[in-house]
């Protein structure tokens, strides 16, 4: 862990082997130098409100923040305790650190992955290993009119929709099942009763052991196109009639 002490005023006080390690210099080349030194500037009012927070009970504060390494910015996150002398009186803090850097651009990851998805133009669905719906974007309930609570309390079969009859769907399901991703073209009835074309795309997601767990399931809205291509074809066939 990384330890060190401050005062009041940010000054650094003591820090321990491995504090004055992470910043590539002796722990006695720390006393005296500031946190702002160290700190990115963005993150100094977290810090500063961890401090106010070291004035009351219970007397502790916990904060994240970027520190400036010889490696560059690594976020740490601290817990921080009040150095409180025989009178009473604050006088600093000390502080217990960890590198959380990987944690937070993992997280980082994740979220732009979430909104990526959340707000894809095509619509989404991922269901468990046995086409049992667990999540639909945004672009989904749009397409179909259904949310995820209705087509869970209703244990709808997102991917048997479209499919023609029984043995388009269990060519399906041999498909997938072998591992190969299936693609193909589907008809589907919306609520209002239209009829529409979805390109469909399914993959297999895999755990670290290789074991399918989870489908992906894309599907686009080709309904403009199809029409055009029958528009085409009628005008080509009239053309060929005189």
């Amino acid at each position: 862990a990384l330890v060190y002490c401050r005062d009041r005023d940010g000054r650094i006080l003591a820090g321990n082997q491995a504090f004055a390690r992470k910043f590539g210099c002796l722990p006695n080349d720390l006393p005296g130098r500031r946190l702002g030194e160290l700190v990115h500037q963005d993150d100094m009012g977290a810090l500063r409100t961890a401090d106010e927070e070291l004035r009351g009970e219970p007397h502790r504060s916990a904060c994240e923040a970027r520190w400036l390494t010889p490696q560059g910015w690594r976020w740490i996150a601290w817990e921080e305790t009040a150095l409180i002398d025989a009178s009473g009186r604050n006088y600093g803090a000390r502080a217990v650190g960890h590198d959380i850097t990987r944690q937070r651009v993992a997280e980082e990851q994740y979220f732009k992955l979430s909104r990526a998805v959340e707000q894809s133009p095509v619509a989404i669905v991922i269901t468990d290993a046995e086409g049992n719906v667990q999540y639909v974007n945004a672009k989904f309930t749009e397409a179909t009119g259904c949310t995820l609570e209705e087509l869970l309390d209703d244990n709808v079969q997102v991917l048997r929709d479209g499919h023609p009859d029984e043995a388009s769907y269990q060519q399906f399901w041999e498909t997938v099942r072998s591992g190969r991703e299936w693609r193909g073209e589907l008809v589907r009835e919306r609520r209002d009763g239209k009829k529409i074309w979805e390109s469909v795309q399914v993959s297999c997601l895999r755990n670290t052991g290789g074991e399918i767990t989870h489908l992906l399931c894309l599907r686009e809205d080709v309904t403009s196109r199809r029409v055009l291509e029958d528009q085409l074809r009628q005008a080509q066939k009239m053309e060929s009639l005189g």
